[in-house]
């Protein structure tokens, strides 16, 4: 079977990135796929459920884990992942943006 440069450039690109999970957050591929069906394919945010590929070009859901112990805690969409990293996973600070949300659009 001859690949075409496309399919050569996707199955390196796929190897890369499946290599890299496991380096940085020793998943498997079959564990992140694992995630991925238990979430319906869809961010672990229960009121948000983007698919990968609904927010532009990436096509994958990004790794979430715990910074303190490394423990993966799920697949979230790019703007899910990137809130949480921005104010450090500080639950006090999402519940102040809510209740600034809650007051300000009223």
């Amino acid at each position: 079977m001859v690949l075409s440069l496309l399919e050569k450039r996707q199955r390196d690109r796929d190897y890369r990135y499946f290599k890299n999970l496991k380096d940085l957050y020793n998943i498997s591929k079959d564990e992140y796929y694992s995630f991925l069906n238990e979430q319906n394919n869809t961010c672990a945010n229960k009121f948000c459920r983007k698919k990968p590929g609904d927010y532009g070009r990436e096509t994958r859901l990004h790794i979430d884990h715990n910074h303190k112990t490394g423990k993966v805690r799920g697949l979230l969409c790019a703007n899910c992942n990137h809130t949480l990293g921005k104010v450090k996973d500080d639950k006090l600070i999402l519940m102040g943006l809510i209740d600034y949300l809650n007051e300000r659009n009223k």
